[in-house]
């Protein structure tokens, strides 16, 4: 039996708040996601597939700008030839995303509604089935009980939702492994885990979450984008195919007994990688320094901005101070530190870190020194 040659993406979010950015980089980043779906169409109609899924969060809320919906509107009048099948997912979900209910949509997009729906494809031999998130929560799972109607067709599901174990439960459409080998279907398509799944498979059934096709923080990290191959009975050939423009990266970085900022510049250069010049950057400082070493972020970033796209750094060292001693001068700085000696000495090993950290941030304070608790805590 031929092969569909199909491209899964889902989870774009488009117009998401990207906590954490500027406005002017948030409002850079929001354009360069709207770009990224429209590399998607040119991906589809450069791979000459026969469908496009969506699998739910095309839009992140409610108040999506107009021009984001005519971004998209306008690339999708680019493939009148490649049928487009979405499914609302809870972000997007019918009753928050009325775009989906107004009549803009190409004739060659099918939106699927809040009761399980399928669109048939004669000259593949295929059938689509769908089901949009009505609510943001969709407790109740929506594959549950459901069987291909045609099991010598090519069966295919696009749908938001979260693989869940036996007996337990989700708040965003729960599935089982059991719901997904029950369903004789082919390929389900899901949405929801921003995350790469792999290509998996139980019975006869595969399904993937290609994960978001951009990250927007860093619990997003690494490469992301979608995935792309053929479908036929009881075959599945899909790859994942990274697309993301920047990719969130985070690095520990150790540089115990360094001494000055050019040490500390080169130590973070050797973890940088080619696409450093357009890439998120999360550094985090580790091992134990000199006393006399309050390090200042803004140093350490003015040092790299030629380097990378965007850089943090986080200031999570210790001070290298011989918690052996006693000091016995009685100053103001020697009390707190014989003090803070005898709880970090006499504390559970779990909370050593927790107290030299606050240790830390006293003797900073005590030497007159700027404190950022947002790199010291």
């Amino acid at each position: 039996m031929n092969a569909v040659k199909i491209l899964h993406c889902a989870d774009l979010h488009l117009d998401a708040p990207l906590i954490g950015l500027s406005e002017q980089l948030s409002d850079m980043r929001q354009e360069e996601l709207r770009e990224t779906f429209g590399r998607i169409v040119d991906i589809a109609k450069a791979e000459k597939v026969e469908v496009l899924l969506i699998s739910g969060d095309l839009f992140d809320r409610e108040t999506v700008k107009k021009t984001t919906v005519d971004h998209i509107i306008n690339k999708l009048q680019t493939i009148k030839n490649i049928p487009v099948l979405i499914s609302a997912g809870n972000h997007d979900s019918l009753s928050k995303n009325y775009y989906y209910r107004k009549e803009i949509w190409p004739q060659h997009v099918h939106i699927f509604d809040n009761t399980m729906g399928k669109v048939d494809f004669p000259e593949y031999n295929l059938c689509v089935y769908g089901i949009s998130f009505n609510e943001a929560y969709q407790e109740k799972g929506l594959l549950k009980g459901f069987t291909a109607e045609d099991d010598s067709k090519i069966n295919i599901m696009v749908i938001h939702g979260e693989i869940v174990s036996p007996g337990s439960t989700s708040r965003y459409n729960p599935i089982t492994l059991a719901d997904i080998e029950n369903s004789k279907l082919d390929y389900l398509a899901l949405g929801h885990v921003h995350a790469f799944s792999g290509i998996n498979k139980v019975g006869k059934s595969c399904w993937s979450y290609p994960g978001t096709p951009e990250g927007k923080g860093f619990d997003e990290k690494g490469q992301k984008g979608i995935l792309i191959g053929e479908v036929s009975k009881n075959y599945c050939q899909m790859e994942f195919l990274p697309i993301n423009k920047r990719a969130y990266m985070e690095y520990q970085v150790d540089i115990s007994s360094v001494c000055t900022y050019d040490e500390i510049a080169a130590k973070i250069k050797d973890v940088l990688n080619d696409d450093s010049q357009k890439n998120f950057y999360k550094i985090i400082l580790t091992g134990e320094i000199s006393e006399d070493f309050n390090i200042n972020s803004e140093i350490i970033k003015n040092k790299l901005e030629d380097m990378v796209f965007n850089i943090k750094i986080i200031n999570e060292t210790s001070y290298s101070i011989d918690l052996s001693r006693e000091l016995s001068d009685d100053t103001l700085k020697n009390v707190f530190f014989n003090k803070m000696r005898r709880i970090i000495n006499e504390s559970e090993e779990e909370n050593v870190d927790l107290y030299k950290r606050a240790l830390k941030i006293g003797i900073n304070a005590l030497n007159g020194e700027r404190i950022d608790f947002d790199a010291s805590i």
